[in-house]
Protein backbone atom coordinates (compact mmCIF):
# COMPACT_ATOMS: atom_id res chain seq x y z
CA UNK A 1 0.00 0.00 0.00
CA UNK A 2 1.39 3.47 -0.83
CA UNK A 3 2.63 5.55 2.10
CA UNK A 4 0.57 8.46 3.41
CA UNK A 5 2.89 10.93 1.66
CA UNK A 6 2.53 9.19 -1.70
CA UNK A 7 -1.26 8.97 -1.28
CA UNK A 8 -1.35 12.68 -0.47
CA UNK A 9 0.66 13.61 -3.56
CA UNK A 10 -1.78 11.59 -5.66
CA UNK A 11 -4.71 13.30 -3.92
CA UNK A 12 -3.17 16.72 -4.58
CA UNK A 13 -2.89 15.88 -8.28
CA UNK A 14 -6.49 14.65 -8.31
CA UNK A 15 -7.72 17.84 -6.58
CA UNK A 16 -5.69 19.94 -9.04
CA UNK A 17 -7.05 18.15 -12.10
CA UNK A 18 -10.65 18.37 -10.94
CA UNK A 19 -10.51 22.03 -9.95
CA UNK A 20 -8.78 23.33 -13.06
CA UNK A 21 -10.89 21.21 -15.42
CA UNK A 22 -13.85 22.96 -13.82
CA UNK A 23 -12.23 26.42 -13.78
CA UNK A 24 -11.32 26.36 -17.47
CA UNK A 25 -15.04 26.29 -18.28
CA UNK A 26 -15.74 29.51 -16.37
CA UNK A 27 -16.36 32.71 -18.33
CA UNK A 28 -15.44 36.27 -17.44
CA UNK A 29 -18.77 36.81 -15.69
CA UNK A 30 -18.37 33.61 -13.66
CA UNK A 31 -14.94 34.71 -12.43
CA UNK A 32 -16.45 37.92 -11.05
CA UNK A 33 -19.08 36.09 -9.01
CA UNK A 34 -18.64 36.09 -5.24
CA UNK A 35 -17.41 32.72 -3.98
CA UNK A 36 -18.44 31.07 -0.71
CA UNK A 37 -15.65 33.21 0.79
CA UNK A 38 -17.88 36.26 0.72
CA UNK A 39 -15.00 38.75 0.54
CA UNK A 40 -13.46 37.08 -2.53
CA UNK A 41 -14.62 36.60 -6.09
CA UNK A 42 -14.02 33.25 -7.75
CA UNK A 43 -11.02 34.77 -9.56
CA UNK A 44 -9.61 35.90 -6.22
CA UNK A 45 -9.97 32.40 -4.76
CA UNK A 46 -8.04 31.07 -7.75
CA UNK A 47 -5.46 33.82 -7.24
CA UNK A 48 -5.16 32.80 -3.59
CA UNK A 49 -4.53 29.19 -4.63
CA UNK A 50 -1.98 30.31 -7.22
CA UNK A 51 -0.02 32.42 -4.75
CA UNK A 52 -0.29 29.68 -2.11
CA UNK A 53 1.16 27.20 -4.59
CA UNK A 54 4.04 29.56 -5.36
CA UNK A 55 4.74 29.94 -1.63
CA UNK A 56 4.30 26.19 -1.19
CA UNK A 57 6.84 25.46 -3.91
CA UNK A 58 9.35 27.74 -2.19
CA UNK A 59 8.61 25.96 1.11
CA UNK A 60 9.26 22.58 -0.48
CA UNK A 61 12.52 23.67 -2.09
CA UNK A 62 13.74 25.13 1.20
CA UNK A 63 12.80 21.92 3.04
CA UNK A 64 14.79 19.95 0.44
CA UNK A 65 17.82 22.22 0.83
CA UNK A 66 17.40 23.61 -2.68
CA UNK A 67 16.34 27.17 -1.84
CA UNK A 68 15.99 29.76 0.87
CA UNK A 69 12.81 29.93 2.98
CA UNK A 70 10.56 32.88 2.28
CA UNK A 71 10.33 35.62 4.87
CA UNK A 72 7.34 37.91 5.39
CA UNK A 73 8.62 40.36 2.79
CA UNK A 74 8.97 37.60 0.21
CA UNK A 75 5.45 36.30 0.81
CA UNK A 76 3.99 39.81 0.64
CA UNK A 77 5.73 40.41 -2.70
CA UNK A 78 4.10 37.26 -4.09
CA UNK A 79 0.65 38.30 -2.84
CA UNK A 80 1.07 41.80 -4.27
CA UNK A 81 2.03 40.42 -7.68
CA UNK A 82 -0.99 38.10 -7.78
CA UNK A 83 -3.36 40.79 -6.54
CA UNK A 84 -2.26 43.04 -9.41
CA UNK A 85 -3.33 40.49 -12.05
CA UNK A 86 -6.62 40.77 -13.90
CA UNK A 87 -9.34 38.24 -13.09
CA UNK A 88 -8.59 36.34 -16.31
CA UNK A 89 -4.87 36.27 -15.52
CA UNK A 90 -5.51 35.08 -11.98
CA UNK A 91 -7.58 32.19 -13.28
CA UNK A 92 -5.20 31.26 -16.09
CA UNK A 93 -2.02 31.51 -14.01
CA UNK A 94 -3.36 29.70 -10.94
CA UNK A 95 -3.32 26.25 -12.53
CA UNK A 96 0.21 26.69 -13.89
CA UNK A 97 1.47 27.76 -10.47
CA UNK A 98 -0.16 24.79 -8.75
CA UNK A 99 1.21 22.44 -11.42
CA UNK A 100 4.74 23.78 -10.82
CA UNK A 101 4.43 23.00 -7.12
CA UNK A 102 3.11 19.52 -7.82
CA UNK A 103 6.01 18.87 -10.20
CA UNK A 104 8.46 19.28 -7.31
CA UNK A 105 6.61 16.61 -5.34
CA UNK A 106 6.03 14.21 -8.21
CA UNK A 107 9.69 14.23 -9.24
CA UNK A 108 10.94 13.32 -5.76
CA UNK A 109 12.09 9.74 -5.10
CA UNK A 110 9.76 8.19 -2.48
CA UNK A 111 12.48 7.95 0.16
CA UNK A 112 13.32 11.64 -0.18
CA UNK A 113 9.65 12.58 -0.03
CA UNK A 114 9.21 10.55 3.16
CA UNK A 115 12.29 12.09 4.81
CA UNK A 116 11.30 15.71 4.09
CA UNK A 117 10.57 17.96 7.07
CA UNK A 118 9.33 21.56 7.17
CA UNK A 119 8.73 24.21 9.84
CA UNK A 120 5.17 24.92 10.95
CA UNK A 121 3.94 26.93 13.95
CA UNK A 122 7.24 26.78 15.74
CA UNK A 123 7.92 23.09 15.23
CA UNK A 124 9.07 20.70 12.54
CA UNK A 125 6.39 18.66 10.78
CA UNK A 126 6.59 15.59 8.57
CA UNK A 127 6.03 15.54 4.84
CA UNK A 128 2.63 13.90 5.35
CA UNK A 129 1.56 16.66 7.76
CA UNK A 130 2.70 19.36 5.34
CA UNK A 131 0.93 17.70 2.40
CA UNK A 132 -2.30 17.43 4.39
CA UNK A 133 -2.16 21.20 4.91
CA UNK A 134 -1.64 21.69 1.16
CA UNK A 135 -4.52 19.33 0.37
CA UNK A 136 -6.88 21.03 2.82
CA UNK A 137 -6.19 24.41 1.24
CA UNK A 138 -6.97 23.17 -2.25
CA UNK A 139 -9.96 20.99 -1.41
CA UNK A 140 -11.79 23.55 0.74
CA UNK A 141 -11.19 26.44 -1.67
CA UNK A 142 -12.28 24.23 -4.57
CA UNK A 143 -15.51 23.69 -2.65
CA UNK A 144 -15.81 27.48 -2.21
CA UNK A 145 -15.88 27.80 -5.98
CA UNK A 146 -17.94 24.80 -7.00
CA UNK A 147 -20.68 25.33 -4.40
CA UNK A 148 -21.60 28.61 -6.13
CA UNK A 149 -22.75 26.58 -9.13
CA UNK A 150 -23.85 23.38 -7.38
CA UNK A 151 -25.14 23.98 -3.81
CA UNK A 152 -25.25 20.26 -2.98
CA UNK A 153 -21.57 19.60 -3.76
CA UNK A 154 -19.64 17.76 -1.04
CA UNK A 155 -15.98 17.01 -0.39
CA UNK A 156 -14.82 13.79 -2.03
CA UNK A 157 -14.73 10.74 0.29
CA UNK A 158 -11.10 9.88 -0.55
CA UNK A 159 -10.07 13.46 0.26
CA UNK A 160 -12.09 13.42 3.48
CA UNK A 161 -10.27 10.36 4.79
CA UNK A 162 -6.90 12.03 4.25
CA UNK A 163 -7.95 15.42 5.63
CA UNK A 164 -9.14 14.08 8.98
CA UNK A 165 -5.48 13.71 9.94
CA UNK A 166 -4.91 17.46 9.55
CA UNK A 167 -7.64 18.65 11.90
CA UNK A 168 -5.62 18.30 15.10
CA UNK A 169 -3.05 20.76 13.71
CA UNK A 170 -5.66 23.17 12.41
CA UNK A 171 -8.24 23.36 15.21
CA UNK A 172 -6.14 25.71 17.41
CA UNK A 173 -5.85 28.10 14.44
CA UNK A 174 -9.48 27.99 13.33
CA UNK A 175 -11.25 27.95 16.70
CA UNK A 176 -12.49 31.19 18.25
CA UNK A 177 -12.97 30.33 21.90
CA UNK A 178 -14.06 33.89 22.75
CA UNK A 179 -17.33 33.26 20.95
CA UNK A 180 -17.89 29.79 22.40
CA UNK A 181 -20.44 29.34 25.18
CA UNK A 182 -20.48 25.54 25.21
CA UNK A 183 -18.97 22.90 27.51
CA UNK A 184 -15.24 22.48 28.00
CA UNK A 185 -15.12 19.06 26.34
CA UNK A 186 -17.13 17.59 23.47
CA UNK A 187 -16.95 14.07 22.10
CA UNK A 188 -17.07 14.14 18.29
CA UNK A 189 -18.04 10.93 16.50
CA UNK A 190 -17.87 10.88 12.72
CA UNK A 191 -19.26 8.47 10.16
CA UNK A 192 -17.99 7.77 6.64
CA UNK A 193 -15.36 7.11 7.89
CA UNK A 194 -15.94 6.27 11.54
CA UNK A 195 -13.59 8.20 13.83
CA UNK A 196 -13.74 9.43 17.41
CA UNK A 197 -12.30 12.74 18.61
CA UNK A 198 -12.20 14.77 21.80
CA UNK A 199 -12.59 18.52 21.37
CA UNK A 200 -11.39 20.41 24.45
CA UNK A 201 -11.29 24.07 25.45
CA UNK A 202 -8.42 24.98 27.75
CA UNK A 203 -5.94 27.79 27.28
CA UNK A 204 -6.37 26.92 23.61
CA UNK A 205 -8.88 24.73 21.80
CA UNK A 206 -7.51 21.29 20.92
CA UNK A 207 -8.67 18.20 19.06
CA UNK A 208 -7.28 14.70 19.37
CA UNK A 209 -8.39 11.23 18.36
CA UNK A 210 -9.87 9.22 21.22
CA UNK A 211 -11.83 6.15 22.12
CA UNK A 212 -15.65 6.42 22.01
CA UNK A 213 -16.75 8.41 25.07
CA UNK A 214 -20.39 7.85 26.07
CA UNK A 215 -21.94 10.53 28.24
CA UNK A 216 -21.18 14.23 28.37
CA UNK A 217 -21.53 16.60 25.45
CA UNK A 218 -21.54 14.78 22.13
CA UNK A 219 -21.92 15.42 18.41
CA UNK A 220 -22.27 12.78 15.71
CA UNK A 221 -22.00 13.84 12.08
CA UNK A 222 -20.52 12.83 8.72
CA UNK A 223 -16.75 13.29 8.58
CA UNK A 224 -17.18 15.46 5.49
CA UNK A 225 -19.44 17.82 7.45
CA UNK A 226 -17.04 17.88 10.40
CA UNK A 227 -14.19 19.03 8.18
CA UNK A 228 -16.35 21.82 6.75
CA UNK A 229 -17.48 22.74 10.27
CA UNK A 230 -13.87 23.29 11.38
CA UNK A 231 -13.31 25.47 8.32
CA UNK A 232 -16.45 27.53 8.96
CA UNK A 233 -18.35 26.09 6.01
CA UNK A 234 -21.29 24.33 7.66
CA UNK A 235 -24.00 26.99 7.53
CA UNK A 236 -27.65 25.94 7.57
CA UNK A 237 -27.93 25.89 3.78
CA UNK A 238 -25.04 23.43 3.45
CA UNK A 239 -25.67 21.11 6.41
CA UNK A 240 -26.63 17.47 5.77
CA UNK A 241 -29.51 15.82 7.59
CA UNK A 242 -29.03 13.36 10.43
CA UNK A 243 -26.56 15.28 12.61
CA UNK A 244 -27.08 14.39 16.28
CA UNK A 245 -26.01 16.49 19.28
CA UNK A 246 -26.40 16.15 23.04
CA UNK A 247 -25.25 18.66 25.64
CA UNK A 248 -24.21 21.07 22.90
CA UNK A 249 -25.87 22.59 19.85
CA UNK A 250 -24.67 22.76 16.29
CA UNK A 251 -24.95 26.55 16.47
CA UNK A 252 -22.55 26.59 19.42
CA UNK A 253 -20.05 24.60 17.38
CA UNK A 254 -20.54 26.96 14.45
CA UNK A 255 -19.67 29.89 16.72
CA UNK A 256 -16.52 28.09 17.79
CA UNK A 257 -15.49 27.70 14.15
CA UNK A 258 -16.56 30.90 12.36
CA UNK A 259 -14.14 30.41 9.44
CA UNK A 260 -11.07 32.38 8.38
Amino acid sequence: MPSDALRLVAALRDAHDRLYAFATGLGAGDLQQISYCDEWTIAQVLSHLGSAAEIGRATLLAALGEGEPLDDKGREAIWDRWNAKSAEEQAADSGASDDAMLAVLEELPPERLEAMRAPFAGREISSAELLRLFLAERVLHSWDIEVVFEPSVRLRPDHVELLLGALGMLVPWYADSSAFDGPGAVSIDTVEPERHFLLEKGEAVSLRESEPMPGGAQAKLPAEAFIRLVYGRLDEDHTPTGIETSGITLDQLRRLFPGR
